[in-house]
C-alpha cells in the first residue's frame, strides 16, 4: 500500500507552522511522515528538513532517553490500534544539544479519506531535563523530573521494583 499523499496546498500550509506538529502515517507495520512543520523542525533543533523526514521516517526516538524507549514504544502501539489517545512525557536531545529536554506529545487520528487514518501529533517543549532533584524554579518542571526519574525506576523496563514503586 502507498503511503496518502497530501495536497500539495495542505502539505505547505502544514509545514508552515509555527506550531510543533507531525502527521504520520501506519502503514504495513512502519510508520511513515507526511507532514513536519517548521515549529516541529525548530523544536528539535532540524535546520534541514528532509534530514528531520528521514529521521522520523528510519529511528524518530533516536534521540529519546533510553529509559524512555519502552513506554515510548508501547504508546504509540496502542496509538496505532487506535485504543487511546496519544499522550505521553518523555525525554529526548535536540540536533543542537546534548541536554534532554521533557516532551510532552499528544496525538489523535483524523479520517484523511475512506480507509486512510492518519495521526495528528503536536509536542510541546516542557523545559530541560535534570537527572538529580535541584531542576531550577518550575515546579512543573520539578514535577515531570520526578515523575520521569520514578517511571525510568519502576517502568516496564524496569525488571525490578524500586523502593517508591507502586507493585
Amino acid at each position: 500500500m502507498e503511503p496518502y499523499r497530501l495536497s500539495d496546498a495542505l502539505r505547505a500550509h502544514l509545514e508552515q507552522s509555527i506550531i510543533p506538529l507531525a502527521v504520520y502515517q501506519s502503514l504495513d507495520d512502519r510508520v511513515v511522515t507526511l507532514a513536519l512543520s517548521d515549529g516541529f523542525c525548530a523544536l528539535f533543533g532540524y535546520e534541514d528538513r528532509a534530514e528531520a523526514y528521514s529521521d522520523m521516517d528510519h529511528n524518530m526516538y533516536a534521540t529519546a532517553h533510553p529509559d524512555d524507549l519502552a513506554r515510548l514504544s508501547d504508546t504509540a502501539t496502542r496509538f496505532i490500534l487506535g485504543e487511546e489517545p496519544y499522550d505521553i512525557v518523555y525525554r529526548t536531545r535536540t540536533k543542537n544539544s546534548a541536554d534532554y529536554r521533557i516532551i510532552h506529545a499528544l496525538g489523535r487520528h483524523v479520517q484523511a479519506a475512506p480507509g486512510v487514518r492518519l495521526a495528528v501529533i503536536w509536542y510541546t517543549d516542557e523545559g530541560g531535563y535534570s537527572p538529580t532533584a535541584d531542576v531550577g524554579d518550575s515546579e512543573l518542571r520539578h514535577a515531570l523530573n520526578n515523575a520521569l526519574r520514578e517511571e525510568s525506576a519502576c517502568g516496564p523496563a524496569n525488571t525490578t521494583i524500586s523502593p517508591g514503586c507502586r507493585a
